[in-house]
């Protein structure tokens, strides 16, 4: 895109002064972007994370069912109070179940199996937290953190992270 097709396009959008808009786009012009900070190109999370989100995920919305029943029958007329009891009962069965799915998926995964070697390592870092830091921190899952530019090395992601 030119400095000119820009111009034209923000003075119709916009009515953004000319001597603003030249001063944009010759600094644009000058040191593009992508030349400056030379990104990595776009990686697709593997699939194994992708799966390890979805359940994650799923474990997050039976959790707040299973929450939403409890207080129901705190309120609930004694007629429906054994039909919520009984739900509360089958989600947490199912929410034991996807816990241990989640367990065997990291264990099944060596990339997976390694990053949580790695984090359990971290004084106050449980099992609760490690489904969730790969999705959270996506640099744990594509990248190892010895090479990265960003963090020099787990203390620094944990710092960052607050953690």
């Amino acid at each position: 895109m030119s400095a000119s097709s820009i111009l034209l396009a923000s003075k119709a959008l916009h009515k953004v002064s000319s001597f603003a808009l030249k001063r944009c786009a010759r600094c644009l012009s000058h040191r593009p972007l992508c030349q400056t900070m030379q990104p990595s190109l776009w990686q697709p999370e593997p699939v194994s994370i992708r799966q390890l989100k979805a359940m994650v995920k799923r474990l997050d919305a039976l959790i707040e069912m299973q929450q939403q029943e409890v207080n129901r029958l705190d309120v609930a007329e004694s007629v429906i109070q054994t039909e919520i009891q009984s739900h509360i009962e089958q989600l947490n069965l199912r929410i034991q179940q996807l816990r241990q799915d989640i367990r065997s998926h990291i264990d099944n995964d060596p990339d997976l199996k390694h990053q949580n070697d790695l984090l359990l390592s971290i004084p106050g870092i449980g099992e609760k937290t490690i489904a969730c830091l790969p999705i959270s921190i996506p640099l744990l899952a594509s990248t190892k953190l010895k090479n990265s530019p960003c963090f020099e090395g787990a203390r620094r992601v944990s710092v960052n992270q607050g953690i």
